[in-house]
């Protein structure tokens, strides 16, 4: 009989090695957990996954909602690059959003965009430098829009230089490579996911 954490552990290695060995996802929402190697024991996961990761990354997948989310990628990792440093693991949880919902998305920021800059156009009498305002704005909205292929549910990584905790805020909308900022170092390392 398995008990407890045991348990946890075997339903893990289950799911993992079944993602892993070309298994497909089941219809509806579920949340996969790709653990670091080490820790407690053996890993959790199989040798065709484990093999020169070096963090984890959480995927949700949902299907209902106001913002659809695609399915997971298997066996994905996540680490901080900085050129001339070694790379450090990171703890990410992101949600994937369909092609989809990202071109609707977008194609809304460029209504918005155009519709905005037009009434600045009409309201200030041709101004160009009122109507520079909501231009850039809006193209620099549109194109946070169109690169922002994951949403940030959960982030804790570590500079690969000064091992200072870095910041990524929970909902922010990135796409990999993204470039993070080291307050300590002054540095500006890039965290990638894997499957990308």
């Amino acid at each position: 009989m398995v008990h407890g954490a045991e348990c946890r552990r075997e339903a893990a290695w289950l799911v993992v090695s079944s993602r892993c060995g070309g298994g497909r996802p089941t219809a509806g929402p579920r949340k996969i957990r790709v653990f670091p190697t080490g820790g407690h024991g053996r890993s959790p996961i199989p040798s065709a996954c484990a093999g020169g990761h070096l963090g984890s990354v959480d995927r949700m997948v949902s299907t209902r909602g106001e913002e659809p989310m695609s399915h997971a990628i298997a066996c994905p990792t996540a680490r901080i690059i900085l050129p001339g440093h070694p790379d450090a693991a990171a703890e990410v949880s992101v949600d994937v959003y369909p092609f989809r919902f990202r071109v609707a998305r977008t194609f809304g920021y460029l209504a918005l965009w155009l519709g905005s800059t037009a009434i600045a156009l009409v309201v200030t009498f041709g101004d160009p430098f009122l109507t520079a305002i909501p231009f850039i704005l809006g193209a620099v909205g549109v194109h946070r829009s169109w690169r922002g292929r994951y949403r940030v549910a959960r982030f804790h990584g570590l500079c690969p230089r000064c091992h200072t905790p870095l910041q990524l805020g929970v909902g922010s909308k990135i796409s990999t490579p993204h470039d993070l900022v080291c307050y300590q170092c002054h540095h500006e390392p890039h965290l990638v996911l894997a499957s990308d």
